[in-house]
């Protein structure tokens, strides 16, 4: 959760890859059964362990931040805070 505060006013295409990463690595650790899984079998997963789920959109961004160009404009700030409030509240329920 250190490295997730760190990135708390960051938001740009460079931090939501950032919490992409946090994600693995929790699952790691935590849930290596988990690390395998990409498209929509990860959000499910993600979405099974936590009380708030995360929406489409948010998931979209966290499914495609690491092949999208940084200068794209087709995520906001608003997503990337969007996907930080979600990493932040699944980690506290995860760890």
């Amino acid at each position: 959760r250190h490295m997730l505060k760190r990135l708390y006013n960051d938001n740009n295409l460079a931090t939501a890859v950032k919490i992409s990463e946090i994600f693995r690595r929790i699952c790691v650790r935590q849930y290596p059964q988990a690390v395998a899984l990409t498209g929509s079998d990860w959000i499910n997963f993600l979405n099974s362990k936590s009380k708030h789920k995360i929406d489409e959109k948010t998931a979209q961004l966290l499914q495609n931040a690491p092949f999208v160009p940084a200068e794209s404009t087709v995520y906001a700030p608003e997503d990337i805070a969007k996907l930080w409030q979600f990493c932040y509240q699944w980690t506290g329920e995860n760890l």
